[in-house]
């Protein structure tokens, strides 16, 4: 832990730290630096998994797993019959409570 602090004062952003130019003591300096840090680290994180992972989970069925379809069905996922469900709420089972439910009509 110590040598992480170590290397961390070698960078060029706390390096600032020490230099007295304004009226803040270190450790406020630090902590506004280690804040948007943080809040960078978690920006990244989160976008990163949003373009990583599979943000829609299409249903598929048992016997075309292992098949050629599981990719087609995916992008069609991403382009047609996309409704919002709370998680609240049970599936509507009608074609039209469906079509009513759709994001972009």
């Amino acid at each position: 832990m110590g040598s992480l602090i170590n290397e961390l004062f070698k960078w060029p952003l706390v390096v600032r730290l020490r230099t007295p130019d304004n009226d803040d003591e270190h450790v406020d300096r630090l902590n506004h630096r280690v804040t948007v840090g943080l809040i960078l680290i978690g920006v990244v994180i989160t976008s990163t998994t949003s373009f990583v992972s599979n943000r829609i989970s299409c249903w598929l069925p048992t016997e075309l797993k292992h098949t050629s379809y599981p990719k087609y069905i995916e992008h069609y996922c991403w382009i047609s019959n996309t409704y919002y469900i709370h998680s609240n709420v049970t599936p509507p089972h009608s074609n039209e409570d469906r079509r009513r439910a759709q994001i972009g009509l």
